[in-house]
């Protein structure tokens, strides 16, 4: 074993000193560098992007539920060395001076905000207030504005809070942990948890809702949520980071989405070079193994002798190519320094895995079988130089290399159905691109040299049909190498264009509600006159769905549907005569204007998560009376819109006896934001809620992703250049012989260069014409199950990528073979 090793390096440093695995280690080096060095940067961005998320949520993980944490909870959570911290709401009367108003009371405990912050103003004409990182202290509370002008407060009075008495200290002006609760219709007062057994306000059958929050390492924070999964309640409704805040959670999901496609395909143009490298390298030593044959080394042993020469070679650019990605990473965090937060978190160590991982398999799955077929040379070779090894079969080429794409995708997708679909869709292309192209280049090619063309282009088709097969493969490599591009810079496109559509400059940073009837026309007044646009008001009727189908809800739908949180609160209905903007009909037809029919429209996923269907019957409860509606269309919503959305829209005669309260959203420029106050003022009744924060967070981590995408991109085109000079360089010998023969024969350098431009511009014709047809497959499929987008046929695909293709093979094929004119003819007959 010991001189098998040795030997092992010894073929392995005379390689590397002539350069023979040069393209083998470029194209490793390439994808291990992407796959680290976007895997480290997309590690540290999911980290902040869930740290941003978090303050948004309050913590790591919530639970609600109707009593306090189990102390087996508290004690499991302390044992992970986690903070966490427990948050009492209820409804409650303040009262002031023989004033009274219905408020939402958070009773807390330090410490608190776990993750967040909450802005206070220390008077009350205070706009922008100062973020602070404490709550009350014992003895005091803090209000929101508008409780100052329905009681008309001052700071530093003293109002009554069940049978207690607390000192206003501050204003609240927000809480991070709200950001997403858009119909708190009662304003805020927030006290201390020790306050709560003076009051004597919770007492049995008391609507109370608690809230345990936890924070800390990603680790321990699942640790005990796989703990915890099992011992909840059905009431418990837990809520991670993914679902706490779905505008966010959709945005980081698209953009892991695409960095793994582009890390993807990165690794998949590098292993299509790889396989063009080894197999060159393969029939590079034929006449070596030929000797090794004749001296008596056997079929095991040369095997072993060039597997282990690749495996080293693995090994090493692995790691260079892991301490490589490690430090571009850091170069895209300097580069975007001003996008990033200060405090970044370090990456993980599992970037640095996956690299190893994909450096060995790519080596294994794309450069075995050339490998393999070392093997296989006879040692008549020395004599005869025309008998080459047998062919391998086919179904071990493709076996081998179906099995690393196999391995590669399921570590980068980690999803069974999208790595099985991608696999499908590449073996079946795969498979009528290979066997279609060498029938085109045998009759097509054929035909077209029957016609009255010039010399030179005959010469060209004459040469690509004579070689179909090695034609073929060229082609799938230059239309891969293309195909890859292009979908990368088309999703890019497609991906940026869709977030700027969702998030336009004046997207609503405000929500007005409580707006009450009576005030309708006038609060619209209101904006209009100074210039502020809304949307539509909204009228808003809480009900709680109770039966589906004449069955109670509870036992209408499973026993995990049973934790649902629209079955398990008051849900916001309101009326609708058109369908809202940015919803869309999935299935059913909406209603009549002129038709009044007890109706309801429904969002998809809800009706989705319970096996809700057209024609089924909904009971609803709208202050202790029952109604009755059929489900007559499914909606799909855009919630990351920021307007203002409902899972339940009737026709306005179904609803209209029931008391409404209004909604809408604005835009308010930070200019304006004095306005705020006179709004408030004027009406009283009026909520406001700033969404603001996360409307920015949102913004913050698109353009943090959208940065990060510009410079993945330079990954996919290092591995698609890998490819082209692959695809090159493996056919060059051929190239140069063929070219000095030519001279030989009179041949002059000006007519070579012409037959190598045609030949290269035609495979690059033809290689953008595969590509356009396999961007329309690729992206139709990736639009539908991985993005959420709607794809459309872009005719300047078509048209642009042939003419590009053409243009960019054309000129780096001539770069390349420029050997081809240079060499001596003399010197190329004498090596024949």
């Amino acid at each position: 074993m010991a001189s098998l090793i040795s030997l092992v390096w010894r073929l392995l440093g005379r390689e590397w000193r002539s350069g023979e695995l040069r393209v083998i280690m470029l194209a490793l080096l390439v994808a291990v560098t992407a796959t680290t060095a976007i895997g480290f940067f997309v590690d540290r961005l999911e980290r902040t992007m869930y740290r941003q998320s978090a303050e948004l949520l309050g913590g790591d993980l919530l639970i609600r539920r109707s009593s306090s944490a189990p102390s087996k909870w508290v004690n499991q959570a302390e044992q992970l060395n986690l903070a966490q911290t427990e948050m009492i709401e209820f409804p409650s009367v303040v009262v002031f001076k023989e004033q009274m108003v219905l408020t939402a009371v958070k009773a807390v405990e330090s410490p608190y905000p776990l993750v967040g912050w909450l802005t206070t103003g220390a008077s009350f004409g205070e706009t922008e207030g100062t973020k602070v990182k404490f709550s009350p202290e014992p003895g005091e509370v803090w209000l929101e504005r508008r409780l100052f002008h329905q009681l008309k407060l001052q700071l530093g009075d003293t109002i009554e809070l069940g049978a207690t008495e607390l000192k206003v200290t501050r204003v609240l002006l927000y809480e991070s942990d709200r950001g997403g609760d858009f119909y708190t219709l009662a304003p805020r007062a927030l006290m201390n948890k020790g306050d709560l057994a003076a009051a004597e306000i919770i007492q049995p059958g008391s609507r109370v809702r608690y809230k345990w929050l936890v924070s800390g390492d990603d680790i321990q924070v699942n640790q005990l949520l796989k703990w915890l999964q099992p011992r909840l309640a059905a009431t418990d409704r837990l809520t991670t980071l993914k679902e706490g805040r779905p505008a966010l959670h959709k945005a980081i999901n698209r953009a892991q989405r695409y960095l793994g496609l582009a890390t993807l395909m990165a690794v998949l143009l590098a292993g299509v070079a790889i396989a063009i490298g080894a197999k060159h390298f393969a029939t590079r030593h034929f006449d070596q193994v030929a000797i090794m044959r004749c001296l008596g080394g056997q079929s095991p042993l040369i095997g072993k002798l060039y597997l282990g020469q690749l495996l080293v070679l693995a090994l090493i650019v692995s790691v260079v190519g892991c301490v490589a990605g490690f430090i571009l990473h850091w170069l895209f965090v300097i580069l975007m320094a001003e996008l990033l937060p200060a405090n970044l978190p370090l990456p993980g160590l599992w970037p640095a895995y996956l690299g190893l991982l994909t450096g060995v398999v790519a080596i294994l799955g794309f450069a075995l079988p050339p490998i393999i077929s070392l093997q296989q040379v006879s040692a008549l070779r020395v004599f005869r130089r025309e008998l080459v090894p047998p062919p391998l079969s086919s179904y071990l080429i493709y076996g081998v290399a179906f099995t690393a794409l196999s391995v590669l995708l399921w570590q980068f997708t980690g999803e069974w159905w999208m790595t099985l679909g991608l696999l499908i869709a590449v073996a079946g292309v795969g498979l009528v691109v290979w066997f279609g192209l060498q029938w085109g280049v045998k009759t097509v090619f054929a035909r077209i040299q029957l016609l009255q063309w010039p010399l030179a282009v005959r010469l060209s088709l004459n040469h690509l049909q004579r070689q179909a097969g090695l034609t073929a493969t060229q082609l799938l490599a230059f239309g891969l190498t293309l195909l890859a591009m292009t979908v990368i810079l088309v999703v890019r496109t497609d991906l940026l264009t869709q977030w700027q559509r969702e998030l336009p400059p004046k997207t609503p940073n405000y929500f007005a509600i409580n707006i009450p009837l009576a005030d309708q026309q006038l609060v619209a007044d209101w904006f209009e006159g100074h210039q502020v646009e809304i949307t539509q008001l909204y009228p808003i009727i809480r009900g709680r769905l109770t039966a589906i189908n004449s069955k109670p809800v509870k036992q209408a739908v499973s026993k995990e549907q049973q934790t649902d949180n629209a079955l398990n609160r008051e849900l916001n209905l309101t009326w609708r005569d058109e369908l809202p903007p940015r919803n869309e009909l999935v299935d059913g037809l909406w209603w009549a204007k002129d038709k009044v029919s007890q109706e309801v429209s429904i969002e998809h996923e809800l009706a989705k998560r319970l096996n809700i269907k057209l024609g089924d019957q909904l009971t609803f409860t709208i202050a202790g009376q029952n109604l009755e509606a059929t489900v007559t269309s499914l909606r799909e919503v855009n919630w990351e819109s920021f307007q203002p959305n409902f899972y339940m829209i009737f026709p306005k005669p179904v609803l209209e006896p029931f008391a409404a309260t209004y909604l809408t959203s604005f835009h308010l420029p930070a200019d304006k934001q004095r306005l705020l106050a006179e709004l408030v003022k004027e009406f009283p009744a009026i909520t406001l809620l700033d969404v603001a924060a996360m409307l920015n967070q949102v913004r913050l981590i698109l353009t943090q992703v959208t940065s990060a995408i510009e410079y993945v991109l330079l990954f996919v085109f290092a591995a698609g250049l890998a490819v082209l000079y692959a695809a090159i360089k493996g056919t060059l010998a051929d190239r140069i012989q063929e070219g000095g023969v030519m001279r030989a024969l009179g041949a002059s350098r000006q007519q070579i260069r012409q037959c190598q431009f045609i030949e290269f511009a035609a495979l690059g014709g033809v290689a953008g014409l595969l590509a356009a047809l396999g961007t329309e497959i690729v992206c139709r499929l990736l639009y539908s199950e991985r993005f959420d987008l709607t794809y459309q046929t872009n005719v300047w695909l078509w048209l642009g990528l042939p003419v590009l293709g053409s243009s960019v093979i054309a000129v780096i094929g001539l770069w390349s073979s420029r050997r081809v004119i240079t060499e001596s003819p003399m010197v190329v007959l004498r090596e024949s």
